[in-house]
């Protein structure tokens, strides 16, 4: 809870003072802003073969998307198993053709309270599609899951208007 009586001068210089700042100034305008969650379902069958996966998702076409969140998770987490530590993703921007991520992402290492968070952030072309692609290690899914999953990835981010030209 914020001491009472605060003044600004009070409050030590950083990122948020700035950010409020540029909120409070009109810097920041509601129009130019925007934030947004993607969500990419999968199902994965008994054997690890990806049967099902939400489609590409076409980035708004008058703004940049700044990415600085991504979380998994897993259907009945309590049931997951090994599961998790078997699936790997990427997300795929079709605008530049090219995989956001260098390596593709343990799905594990993004499930519950610890997202993949970034101070910096990763910028997609404005009206780029965006897919996320799985992979499995089916070998061993049939060894150590052998039923079907639904798993999820959201990548979270702010839309910011690009300048006119």
């Amino acid at each position: 809870m914020a001491l009472p009586n605060i003044t600004p001068e009070q409050i030590p210089p950083g990122p948020i003072l700035q950010y409020y700042g540029d909120i409070a100034s009109g810097a920041i305008k509601p129009e130019d802003v925007k934030i947004e969650a993607l969500t990419f379902f999968a199902v994965i069958d008994a054997a690890g073969l990806v049967v099902s996966q939400t489609d590409k998702v076409t980035v708004n076409a008058r703004m940049s998307l700044a990415i600085r969140e991504v979380r998994s998770s897993i259907m009945l987490p309590e049931l997951a198993g090994a599961a998790p530590d078997l699936i790997t993703f990427n997300a795929k921007e079709q605008g530049r053709n090219f995989d956001i991520f260098k390596k593709p992402i343990d799905f594990s290492a993004c499930m519950g309270i610890r997202p993949y968070e970034w101070d910096g952030v990763y910028i997609c072309v404005p009206g780029t599609d965006l897919e996320v692609v799985w992979t499995v290690d089916t070998a061993l899914w049939v060894i150590f899951v052998g039923a079907p999953k639904r798993v999820k990835v959201t990548i979270t981010g702010d839309y910011i208007a690009c300048t006119a030209s």
